[in-house]
């Protein structure tokens, strides 16, 4: 979906900055959990966020894996979740009995788990498993490896547009098909992928097209490729200089891969290299900043003394975030939907350089003491939709894009995307003969884009300049909802509620 701007983008912008306090952001690392709440966990090497009731009143929550068999005294798991109530690790079922290397949680509320255990909850599952409420359930049997009998390994798990579910790892049999180390979950059976990949399959990403994007060595020997739906294909024309470790999508949409020693973003002419930090060794995993950063994890130092380092790249160059102590390490990096970053290890603390080393035992954030917020106000009326008609599924951060979302439009309908920054009070039926009760502006307007609804859905997005005084300055936006007859009469104007949007800084 599409917006037509009837204002210019600057003119949104220039009342904010005329009217904005300057505050000083400061991107830090914090510790999500009490150290007391870690003191059973050993190694952490997956890591994700996982709202239970997707879009009900329930609010999100972390959720670990690894190889740690304790996490509550007594109890065997190797998966928990954070009750922030309670504040400590509550256990996801009774057991998973070998390691979990990726979780993925979906916004319904579902999650996933993949790795090396054979069974859950006293299950065969064979590497791969849901989560019911109650207990972990098998993916029709899940992956193995056909020369041994082995479970299969799964490293890593990517949700596709229509909901079907993929998995990456190293396994030769999905469901009792034949596949190579990529498999396809559609609720009730597994199929192959094309050829799949010669070697394992460590890192899945799915692009804002939708299109699914793969690590591994695909046909023509390309490290890195993209799924059509029939067959894979090798990305950017093919990169097959170096196995590629990693891939993620940047938020202005370039894929980025990382190999041992080298960073690559896709441009317009091919691969482009991003260099590579002073002192880092070998690199691990990438993470997305929502600005278009990049956090890049690695180990540097001697092979006998080592720590692992976070390094963040802003376009230009990359600087040291912070190390690990000793030589303990980190298992997994993980964009929050807010836009800041989940990183989860063995470590006992992290060392920002030139500070004190923070205590924050296997789990800390990398978080921004100016978030970007979205608050819902209510107001929408109850013929639209009621109050969650419209929602923020990307936050506005400096230098980021804005993306709302709006749920249960009239369809046909043409929605007015509403923006500014001074609350109002004013009924559609004023400036719509066929404004219905209780429908209200709640914002005296800047700019407003044109969307053209022909499902229940639609997006807008608004990029926000990277501007520092914009740092805690407030915007607003509502959606008018104009439903239209086939002769494009406007036959009833509704609604959304408001969202207030506090602008922040990572």
């Amino acid at each position: 979906m599409h917006s037509a701007p009837l204002a210019a983008f600057a003119s949104f912008f220039a009342p904010l900055l005329m009217t904005a306090t300057p505050i000083a952001a400061q991107s830090t690392w914090q510790a999500v959990t009490p150290s007391a709440a870690n003191a059973n966990l050993t190694f952490v090497s997956a890591v994700t966020t996982w709202d239970a009731d997707g879009s009900g009143p329930g609010g999100a929550v972390p959720v670990i894996g690894g190889g740690f068999t304790s996490a509550v005294p007594g109890i065997q798991q190797r998966v928990a979740a954070w009750d922030p109530v309670g504040q400590v690790w509550s256990p996801l079922g009774t057991t998973m009995n070998a390691a979990v290397l990726c979780l993925l949680a979906r916004p319904d509320g579902s999650l996933f788990a993949g790795g090396s255990f054979p069974s859950a909850s006293g299950t065969v599952v064979n590497g791969i498993a849901r989560w019911t409420g109650t207990t972990w359930q098998p993916l029709a049997g899940g992956v193995w490896i056909q020369s041994s009998g082995a479970p299969g390994l799964v490293r890593a798990l990517a949700s596709l547009p229509n909901g079907d579910l993929v998995a990456g790892g190293q396994f030769d049999q999905a469901g009792g098909n034949p596949v190579a180390n990529v498999a396809r979950w559609n609720g009730l059976s597994w199929s192959a992928m094309g050829t799949g990949s010669a070697i394992p399959v460590s890192a899945l990403a799915v692009d804002a097209a939708g299109s699914l994007l793969a690590n591994g060595q695909y046909s023509g020997g390309s490290y890195v490729a993209t799924w059509n739906g029939s067959s894979w294909s090798a990305l950017g024309g093919g990169f097959a200089s170096s196995p590629v470790l990693d891939l993620v999508i940047a938020a202005g949409g370039q894929p980025v891969i990382t190999t041992q020693s080298a960073v690559f973003r896709l441009g317009p002419s091919g691969w482009v290299d991003l260099g590579w930090p002073t002192g880092s060794n070998l690199a691990q995993q990438l993470a997305p900043l929502p600005n278009g950063d990049l956090l890049l994890l690695s180990w540097t130092g001697l092979i006998t003394n080592f720590t692992f380092a976070v390094q963040r790249w802003n376009g230009s160059v990359w600087s040291l975030l912070g190390t690990t102590n000793s030589t303990a390490s980190v298992g997994a990096m993980e964009p929050e939907p807010s836009g800041e970053v989940l990183v989860a290890g063995s470590f006992a603390s992290i060392q920002p350089p030139g500070g004190a080393a923070i205590a924050a035992p296997r789990l800390v954030r990398y978080g921004s003491t100016q978030p970007a917020v979205a608050t819902s106000l209510g107001g929408g009326c109850a013929s639209s939709g009621g109050s969650n008609l419209l929602t923020a599924t990307s936050l506005p951060w400096i230098g980021g894009t804005l993306v709302t979302a709006g749920t249960g439009l009239p369809v046909p309908s043409f929605v007015m995307v509403a923006r500014g920054a001074v609350p109002a009070s004013l009924p559609l039926s004023v400036l719509f003969a066929t404004g219905q009760p209780g429908c209200n502006l709640l914002l005296a307007p800047i700019t407003v884009d044109v969307l053209v609804a022909t499902t229940g859905t639609a997006t807008a997005s608004l990029a926000v300049p990277n501007v520092p005084t914009l740092v805690g300055a407030q915007l607003l936006e509502q959606w008018i909802l104009l439903e239209v007859n086939p002769s494009l009469q406007i036959i009833s104007a509704t609604a959304s509620n408001l969202l207030q949007l506090t602008i922040g800084s990572l």
